[in-house]
């Protein structure tokens, strides 16, 4: 997943001279790893020295809204899942039911969105009056899709357009990454 969201940063690199942007690239964020056997007397809370008998990871993967995008993604997870056999785990001379090995994965929260709302002002009315009233006060409109930045995709899943609007001028653009700040 890590290796996959370097790929994502490269690609995010490499675009920015062409205007790319975060929203044009899948985001993966490790959410939170846990593995370990609990013990409530220990700093922590597990064992030291102990192999646990399991282990889970949780990714925050924001998906640029299109159908190409999502199915690319769910073939890199699957890649994953499959990738992890008994030889990469250190196992050998088992097949997977004999180590005791099972891996796999669920979306805790998922949202398809087979098409982002419209945000050429000649096509939508409703980006034409929120053009009008950011020209009428003298700011900037820089229309974007972004795919973690508003809770307007359940909107959109239901088919109601839906705008967002991020009053944040000249600050650099570090939503749902690691080190995400607003300088005030």
């Amino acid at each position: 997943a890590m290796a996959f969201r370097g790929e994502e940063a490269a690609k995010l690199a490499a675009g920015e001279a062409a205007g790319m942007e975060l929203g044009d690239v899948v985001n993966v964020n490790l959410a939170f790893f846990d593995v370990g056997v609990p013990n409530g007397k220990l700093p922590g809370g597990y064992q030291i020295n102990v192999l646990a008998d399991s282990a889970a990871a949780g990714f925050d993967i924001r998906v640029p809204p299109s159908v190409e995008e999502n199915a690319r993604v769910d073939a890199v997870i699957r890649g994953w899942v499959a990738g992890l056999d008994d030889a990469e785990a250190g196992i050998t001379g088992l097949d997977d039911a004999e180590a005791g090995i099972s891996v796999s994965f669920e979306f805790l929260e998922r949202t398809d969105i087979p098409v982002k709302s419209e945000v050429d002002s000649e096509k939508s009315p409703w980006m034409a009056a929120l053009a009008r009233g950011a020209e009428k006060a003298g700011v900037g409109l820089v229309p974007r899709a972004l795919p973690f930045s508003t809770d307007a995709r359940f909107c959109r899943e239901i088919g109601v357009e839906s705008l967002g609007v991020s009053p944040i001028p000249r600050t650099k653009n570090l939503l749902h990454q690691y080190d995400e700040y607003i300088p005030v």
